[in-house]
């Protein structure tokens, strides 16, 4: 920040990482109550960081939060490989949501927002058209 320099991801993690940390070990409560997932790319390459309301963190190649994570989260470690064409990371993502949700409940597009980020590109989202027409491809086969 001083010197207008792009924060890596991994600094940025524990920054907001040891703010939860510290309100946990001084406060005795935890204020934000949330996990994190935090994405980016830097010098590195892709990172991906999950953070605790505790202020535990830990890097993941994929990762799942909230309700039916366990599911998700075998779903990934069964089916993600490295190197994945967008389309390709989209379905994985789209199943992976599936895995975690109710017998009863379905996937809606219009509930899903979705954005990704590449080496020496920009933050973008992904239309709900191209969600709804992945989604389409995936239930098709």
């Amino acid at each position: 920040m001083y010197y207008e320099e792009k924060i890596q991801v991994e600094t940025l993690v524990k920054q907001v990482s040891g703010i939860k940390q510290l309100f946990t070990q001084y406060a005795g409560m935890r204020p934000f109550g949330v996990s994190f997932i935090i994405g980016g790319v830097d010098e590195s390459g892709p990172r991906v960081f999950e953070t605790e309301p505790s202020g535990a963190l830990a890097e993941y190649h994929a990762i799942a939060i909230g309700k039916g994570k366990k599911e998700a989260m075998a779903y990934f470690e069964k089916n993600y490989k490295e190197g994945l064409p967008l389309d390709n990371a989209l379905v994985l993502a789209l199943k992976g949501l599936e895995k975690g949700l109710g017998d009863k409940e379905k996937l809606d597009v219009n509930r899903l927002d979705f954005a990704f980020v590449e080496v020496g590109k920009e933050f973008e989202r992904i239309s709900r058209q191209r969600l709804k027409s992945i989604l389409g491809k995936k239930q098709s086969k």
